[in-house]
Formats: structure tokens, sequence, C-alpha cells
């Protein structure tokens, strides 16, 4: 992904962080938003049998999940995944971060690479190794392997895993990871 790309889709994500940061603080949300791309992008890992999902607030609204805004669609949408941990690694998102991970594989070209269709599952035997995006934008789902362009898709990943890792996911599913309190001994030691 080229240096441009890169910039363009952090500027995104900082965008809608400062804001998400200057409305919390307020006690609001953000009015509207610059852009409303509905979407869907997994991070599939074959080796260890994991995903990783961001869907755009436009993209719980074509679903159907109740609300005006990120905030109160990201809270239907949590609230309807009691017990199904295999929803726990989804993860809500504003418009603008989805626009600008789009922007980013247009950008380095890994649009251009994408095949047509759902990757393949988790828990595909045919694929025991390696990684994949799935793409859903109007109602077009597509697909990239990491072995189309491995630098690329990297740099790509790199990207995506940054954005995941900004926003807040649902973590009271059963089974999902919790910290566990400090166990004292009689004596009054932590050990």
């Amino acid at each position: 992904m080229s240096a441009p790309a890169r910039h363009a889709a952090l500027l995104a994500l900082a965008c809608v962080l400062t804001l998400f940061t200057a409305c919390a603080g307020a006690g609001g949300s953000p009015v509207g938003s610059s852009t409303t791309t509905a979407g869907r992008i997994v991070l599939r890992d074959y080796t260890f049998g994991k995903e990783m999902s961001l869907v755009s607030s436009s993209m719980l609204a074509e679903l159907g999940y109740e609300g005006t805004d990120y905030e109160e669609r990201r809270l239907s949408y949590y609230s309807q995944l009691d017990g199904d941990i295999s929803k726990a690694s989804t993860k809500a998102c504003h418009d603008d971060a989805m626009t600008g991970l789009l922007q980013a594989l247009k950008e380095s070209g890994l649009d251009r690479k994408v095949a047509s269709g759902p990757a393949a599952p988790v828990n595909d035997p045919g694929r025991s190794k390696g990684k994949s995006f799935e793409i859903t934008v109007g109602g077009t789902t597509t697909h990239l392997d990491q072995q189309t362009d491995l630098p690329a898709f990297i740099q790509f990943m790199s990207l995506y895993v940054e954005v995941y890792n900004a926003y807040h996911g649902y973590n009271s599913v059963d089974g999902s990871v919790q910290f566990e309190q400090p166990k004292h001994n009689q004596t009054g030691g932590n050990r």
C-alpha cells in the first residue's frame, strides 16, 4: 500500500476518533457523516481458525438494526449478540473508517485483484493456512487472498488491524476473554 493510501486511511480514522472523542465528552454523538459507506470487511485467519470483522454504521442500518446514529446502531447490534460467541469478534465502526479502509484498498491496487463471491469459511477443510479478506459493499461480496499480492496484502492488513483495534467490541459473550481478579492467599498477599 502506498504512503498516500495509508495516510488517507489513517487521516479518516483520526477524524472519526476525534469526532467520537469530542462528542463523547459533550454527551452527544456525531451528527451525520461525510460519507455513508455501507460495508463489511472480514479478515479470516485460516491457520488459527479466527475471524475479525468490521461492519459500518450504515451497513447496520441496512441490516435493520435500530438507531439514528453510530452509537445507537452499535448498541442495537451488540444487544442482540447475547450467547452468540461466533459474533464476538465483529466490531461496529463509523462510516468514515470504512470509507478510509476501502480507499486504502483502492489506492493499493488490491481492489483490482479481488475475486467475486465470499472467501472460504475459516473451518473449510481445504484451507489450513493463510489469510483472506472478504469485502461486502453495495450488496456485492468479493474476496482477496494473501497470495494475490503479499506485500500489499500485509500493508492493508496492518492498517485494517489498526482500525479494528481502535474500536470497542462486544466482550460479554460467554467464552470471550475476560480479565481475572487477582487471587489472595490466607496471609493477605497477592500470589
